[in-house]
């Protein structure tokens, strides 16, 4: 790896910066936590503020840290080490140490017999419930490292797995950066895929894991219907490809079906906004795709979108210590290995933040927070599209019938003021009754408004998500 690709690294899940004055005994708590995670990579000679102190000040700590992952962990830790020539903050010549750690099938503590985890780019401490939990799912994480059988080297998409070499700045050998990333097994002359290398970078990946897929459906209403009452209106299975590129065609597809709505501002000119924040929605997909249990080898992920929601529905029940209390404070992976090289080809945005920044995205853009269904072998997350059509309306009905000023500023008017009636409509734009009927009757027509009650007690309310139906 190169200086500047060091340092264009930020702090977080899977990396860290340290100072080479560090002790050993501090430094094997992050070892660990890394271990115990995802696996990541500690860049030791540079400061917190990311000033180049370098090691060779410092050698002699140098070599304690070294067997740090010996004389401090319980079981040992492998490391992978690189040193890499720079100029400290002295302009002098020196060198950094790279530390990098794999994803452990193994729960490791320090001689305190401590065991910590990766939050962030935070180290924690857990506890023993969370350590027997830690246990068990260690030996499910193990599925994705097992040999994808009869796979080789040859079944490898090189065009994908170069542009993923190229982006972390990789000259080894195909083989190297396989073995390093845990992706294949066996000897250098005749090494196999794991089912995980399979996944990410094998041509077609199904050959192994034929439910290696995700089923896009989407349904007209908010209900699925089924016999004559059917209401499926498209079904897609996308297969056949490698993670990376099952990512990409499952976002262009999702996004070809999605809406964009206009919602009133403040100085009632209407904005354009889209049906989910992009981030939420993907990061419910990658989220699935990144922990699906692939043990499950009958299911598919399936994404189902209705007219008030998005689903995305996942094989395998939370893992680890992960539950749907403390979903948005932990992090855990099922496949390790997986998730590692999805955040190194930004799939992933912010291992172990990617739920909190979905949640409040959802509620920046005045929508219900997602919900979660956990249920012994599937996990579902829900994104709803509006609260109520009581603030948001389809851009495309605005654009149609070209609403004049009154009648933009009329809805923002009952959005405040919960309805308005014909009387008062006249009253606040200083119209003739006639032309307040036509205004009040185009947007009804055009499922902005409810007209509720009968003569003098007729009222015009924003249209709910109850009236769809």
């Amino acid at each position: 790896m190169k200086l500047q690709e060091v340092l264009n690294q930020k702090e977080g899940s899977m990396w860290e910066f340290k100072s080479a004055r560090i002790e050993a005994k501090d430094l094997a708590k992050t070892l660990i936590a890394f271990a115990n995670t995802d696996g990541g990579t500690i860049a030791i000679g540079i400061e917190k503020d990311k000033t180049i102190s370098g090691i060779r000040a410092q050698q002699e700590n140098i070599n304690l840290l070294l067997q740090a992952s010996i004389n401090f962990i319980e079981p040992p830790i492998k490391l992978k080490t690189e040193y890499i020539g720079c100029l400290n903050k002295d302009n002098e010549d020196d060198r950094l140490l790279l530390l990098e750690v794999n994803p452990s099938d193994r729960v490791h503590c320090n001689t305190r017999k401590e065991t910590f985890i990766r939050v962030g780019d935070q180290t924690r401490k857990i506890g023993l419930e969370q350590i027997l939990e830690l246990a068990y799912d260690r030996g499910q994480a193990n599925y994705e490292y097992q040999s994808a059988k009869g796979s080789s080297l040859s079944d490898i998409d090189y065009r994908l797995f170069n542009k993923y070499k190229e982006k972390l700045g990789l000259e080894s050998k195909a083989e190297e950066v396989l073995l390093a990333r845990e992706l294949a097994i066996g000897r250098r002359d005749k090494l196999s895929l794991t089912l995980g290398g399979v996944l990410l970078f094998a041509k077609k990946p199904t050959r192994w894991l034929p439910k290696a897929s995700i089923r896009f459906l989407k349904y007209e209403g908010t209900e699925e219907k089924y016999g004559d009452e059917m209401n499926l209106i498209k079904d897609v299975l996308i297969a056949d490809l490698p993670l990376p590129k099952l990512l990409d065609e499952t976002f262009r597809i999702v996004n070809s079906q999605l809406k964009e709505f206009s919602k009133p501002g403040k100085d009632g000119k209407f904005k354009t906004i889209p049906e989910y924040p992009e981030f939420a929605w993907q990061e419910a997909i990658v989220n699935a795709v990144a922990h699906r249990s692939y043990s499950i080898t009958g299911s598919n992920i399936f994404v189902k979108m209705l007219s008030n929601r998005l689903e995305v529905i996942s094989p395998g029940g939370l893992p680890g210590n992960i539950k749907k209390e403390n979903i948005l404070s932990s992090q855990f992976s099922r496949n390790p290995r997986i998730a590692r090289v999805l955040a190194e080809l930004d799939y992933i945005k912010e291992m172990g933040e990617g739920l909190n920044r979905m949640f409040r995205e959802m509620k920046e853009a005045g929508l219900s927070e997602p919900d979660i269904i956990t249920e012994a072998n599937q996990v579902i997350l829900i994104l709803k599209n509006i609260k109520c059509k009581k603030e948001i309306y389809h851009k495309e009905e605005i654009e149609e019938y070209s609403l004049n000023k009154r009648q933009r500023e009329v809805l923002e008017y009952i959005k405040t003021e919960g309805n308005i009636t014909n009387r008062e409509y006249r009253r606040l734009f200083n119209v003739h009754r006639d032309t307040a009927h036509s205004d009040l009757s185009t947007l009804c027509k055009i499922g902005v408004l409810d007209r509720i009650g009968e003569g003098r007690a007729v009222r015009y309310i924003l249209k709910s998500d109850d009236s769809d139906n």
